[in-house]
């Protein structure tokens, strides 16, 4: 069965792992329904990839660094340049964002798109995506693992 979004993944994991033979044994003896396919039809519609919404969301990112960058290129020698700069620098920080999502290939449907974008956004962020793929993976599998999450900052 080919994966319609995050409700089938779940599922699949879930029954591979034997997680759902349990919840079902669980269920079963409290005679309360699990819920597993009503929960596993919302996961799949709330989380569906699409191209457009992604290509909309990032046409929208792009013109605001455009219009900022233009805007600062206007401002500059004059008294408008530190707000242009400060305008255009959250454009540029929130690059982050979607090079994230495109590092998890969640934004578009298409894979390569998503590499194709964030090793672009990655690049102008100096953030190579291929580290921070495994790196960011890390983290995902030792979240607040002191020892083995790599994207925590230990407090003194």
């Amino acid at each position: 069965m080919k994966s319609r979004g995050l409700g089938d993944s779940v599922a699949k994991f879930t029954e591979e792992t034997g997680i759902k033979a349990v919840v079902d044994k669980v269920s079963s003896g409290l005679n309360i329904p699990c819920g597993c396919e009503n929960r596993r039809k919302i996961l799949n519609k709330m989380m569906k990839r699409s191209n457009s919404s992604a290509a909309l969301f990032l046409c929208i990112h792009l013109t605001y660094l455009a219009v900022t960058g233009y805007g600062l290129y206007l401002a500059m020698d004059t008294s408008w340049w530190l707000l242009m700069s400060i305008l255009y620098g959250l454009g540029i920080v929130h690059l982050f964002s979607p090079q994230h999502e495109f590092s998890h290939r969640t934004a578009f449907k298409i894979r390569w798109i998503n590499d194709l974008f964030g090793w672009t956004f990655g690049m102008i962020i100096a953030l190579p995506p291929v580290f921070f793929r495994w790196e960011h993976t890390d983290h995902h599998s030792y979240t607040q693992n002191i020892q083995k999450d790599p994207e925590l900052i230990p407090t003194p």
